[in-house]
């Protein structure tokens, strides 16, 4: 058959794939979906596996996930991307957007577990967690804030190392 029409419930292969048409649900691996996509692994020792895969070899491409809680497709909230690098690596990056922008990049997870945070544009990680070296890089200018009312501050402006205490209280420096 080319076209299939069906009313009412339509169950393929004992819930391989279900369609709940009173509950506009589809189930895969279950016939009682409790979600508008309902995904639920057959075998209790296994795992639930959803993959998404790009047909090319090529760099720069890989998946993408919207999600978004409006029914525009324009507004897609959060983006989720697995970009291909080179050989069989891949960064994973998350992208957020606000009142139907384009998504700007909020935060990337390298190939080495790198952990990139970015500034209101996307474009420039401002805090990154370098893995390897154990250690939180701050960029220029980019501030850690401690206290309910940013009572200290410390941070680098490219040419001074600058900490601002803030508050009402001493800044104290302890030593054994």
């Amino acid at each position: 058959f080319t076209t299939l029409t069906a009313s009412g419930d339509v169950n393929f292969d004992s819930g391989t794939l279900f369609v709940d048409a009173s509950e506009n649900r589809v189930g895969m691996g279950i016939s009682t979906p409790d979600f508008s996509l309902h995904l639920q692994q057959g075998a209790s020792s296994a795992y639930t596996e959803v993959a998404f895969n790009h047909p090319s070899s090529s760099s720069g491409l890989g998946a993408k996930v919207y999600l978004s809680g409006t029914n525009t497709p324009a507004s897609r909230g959060v983006v989720l991307d697995a970009e291909k690098l080179s050989g069989n690596a891949h960064d994973f990056h998350i992208y957020t957007s606000s009142s139907g922008a384009t998504p700007t990049k909020a935060l990337t997870i390298a190939n080495n577990n790198d952990i990139s945070f970015y500034e209101d544009t996307g474009t420039t990680a401002k805090l990154t967690w370098d893995a390897s070296a154990e250690s939180l890089n701050f960029a220029d200018n980019s501030k850690a804030i401690f206290g309910a009312g940013s009572d200290l501050q410390i941070y680098h402006t490219g040419s001074n190392s600058i900490i601002d205490d803030l508050g009402t209280g001493n800044l104290l420096i302890r030593s054994d």
